[in-house]
C-alpha cells in the first residue's frame, strides 16, 4: 500500500518537473502562445491536485486499517511530533547560525581581521 502511493507520488513529482520545464520553454519564446501557457498551468494544477489526493488517499487507507484505540494513539503521537518540530524550528529561528558569514562570501568576516 505504502509503496504504491510512493511510486505514484514519484511519477507525479517528475511530471510536475517536466511541466515546469515546458512552461519555461513556452515563456522564453519570442512570441509566447498564451493558450499553450494557460494549458500548461492547468496541467500543473491538475498534477498538484493529483499529488495531494494521492497523499490523502494513502492516509485514509492506513486510517481505515486502525482500531479506534490505535487512531487515538496515532493522534497523540502526531501531536507530540508536531509540537517537537515546531519547538526545534523556533529554536533555530531564535539562535544565530554559527556559520553565518561563511554562507555569504560577499560579507566580511570580522573575526579574521
Amino acid at each position: 500500500m505504502r509503496l504504491k502511493a510512493q511510486r505514484k507520488a514519484i511519477r507525479l513529482r517528475e511530471d510536475l518537473k517536466l511541466t515546469k520545464l515546458d512552461l519555461r520553454t513556452l515563456l522564453q519564446k519570442d512570441y509566447p502562445d498564451k493558450g499553450a501557457i494557460h494549458k500548461k498551468f492547468e496541467e500543473r494544477g491538475n498534477l498538484r491536485t493529483m499529488l495531494e489526493k494521492n497523499w490523502i488517499d494513502a492516509r485514509l487507507e492506513v486510517r481505515n486499517l486502525l482500531t479506534v484505540e490505535q487512531r487515538r494513539k496515532l493522534r497523540q503521537v502526531s501531536g507530540e511530533l508536531s509540537r517537537e518540530r515546531r519547538r526545534r524550528w523556533l529554536m533555530r529561528k531564535k539562535s544565530p547560525s554559527p556559520c553565518r558569514n561563511h554562507r555569504h562570501p560577499n560579507r566580511l568576516n570580522l573575526e579574521e581581521k
